[in-house]
């Protein structure tokens, strides 16, 4: 076995005789890449890990939190293309780039709140829905 890169022609030239076939097999080495998360301001931070071509391979499942918002999904940006990805979905395949970094970043959805006013025998409305960081 060779290791890639290594220029054959010396090492063949020595071993064989004039006319004589020889047979080379590639032997593939699956790639590996690496995912990375992006929780957006939120905690905890979430380790990268690294996953092999062909081999099952998940996001996590570690849901990050972030005050006033509630966290949704992941998001996968590939170029022009945005995909969603849930917590604990297969990602085995993802790319089929050696040594890639695939980023999911952290999708939040603002917390609603109710807000009920008292008008102490006036008139007017009484409740108010409002999205977290939204004036009011």
């Amino acid at each position: 076995m060779f290791a890639p890169g290594t220029d054959l022609r010396s090492s063949i030239i020595e071993t064989i005789s004039k006319n004589e076939v020889i047979t080379m097999i590639a032997q593939w080495k699956p790639i590996t890449f690496t995912v990375v998360y992006d929780v957006d301001g939120g905690n905890p931070e979430i380790e990268s890990q690294t996953c092999t071509y062909d081999t099952e391979c998940f996001v996590s499942d570690i849901t990050p939190t972030k005050p006033g918002y509630s966290f949704e999904t992941w998001e996968y940006v590939d170029g022009a293309n945005k995909d969603l990805i849930s917590p604990s979905a297969d990602i085995t395949n993802i790319t089929d780039v050696a040594n890639a970094t695939i980023s999911l970043v952290a999708q939040y959805a603002p917390n609603t709140y109710t807000i009920t006013y008292n008008a102490n025998g006036g008139s007017g409305a009484t409740t108010q829905t409002v999205n977290y960081g939204t004036a009011w």
